[in-house]
């Protein structure tokens, strides 16, 4: 299946304020958190990009749109999440924000770039020791579904571009050692 492109958009807002991959010093967690099948050696599909964040990290919209709808009561392996029309000069798409804990908007509710979402946590499957907000972006939300893998999923950093990685980790697993 060839992977279709989709264009940059100078438009689009990064969800954080400090937008880094998520990873520990080695890289060995790096490639994990890349959108593809990245995970089991290339057996497990990863639907979107893990975003280094300390819980609590405020999370924004990443351009015009509206919400879609949230989910709170953690029956999902994103936990608490956020899903998020997002209206682009070039497109329309479906971000999805995961692993919060704490959401700010409501169904229905009208965003603009940088409309504050919601706090990055560690709510469904997150991890403490790699704390990180889950994005995905979606070509429909039929993305929803358990089992659709990149049938309407793309790779959220075709509208992000670059984005750098640090070991902060290294400074979380140190944190909890003291702790």
């Amino acid at each position: 299946m060839e992977a279709r492109k989709i264009p940059a958009a100078d438009s689009v807002v990064k969800p954080l304020t400090k937008c880094v991959l998520r990873c520990d010093p080695y890289l060995r967690r790096l490639s994990g958190g890349l959108y593809g099948y990245t995970r089991s050696n290339g057996k497990q599909f990863h639907g979107g990009v893990d975003l280094y964040a300390e819980p609590g990290t405020e999370t924004y919209a990443m351009g015009p749109g509206k919400v879609e709808w949230i989910e709170v009561d953690k029956k999902w392996d994103w936990g608490k999440c956020v899903l998020t029309r997002v209206n682009l000069p070039h497109m329309t798409c479906w971000a999805l924000y995961a692993h919060l804990s704490e959401v700010y908007v409501k169904t229905g509710s009208p965003l603009e770039g940088r409309t504050l979402i919601g706090l990055t946590g560690i709510s469904g499957n997150g991890d403490s020791a790699y704390p990180h907000l889950h994005l995905e972006t979606w070509r429909s939300t039929e993305a929803g579904k358990r089992g659709t893998r990149e049938k309407y999923r793309f790779n959220p950093l075709s509208l992000l571009g670059f984005l750098p990685y640090q070991p902060f980790a290294l400074e979380v697993l140190e944190r909890h050692n003291r702790a």
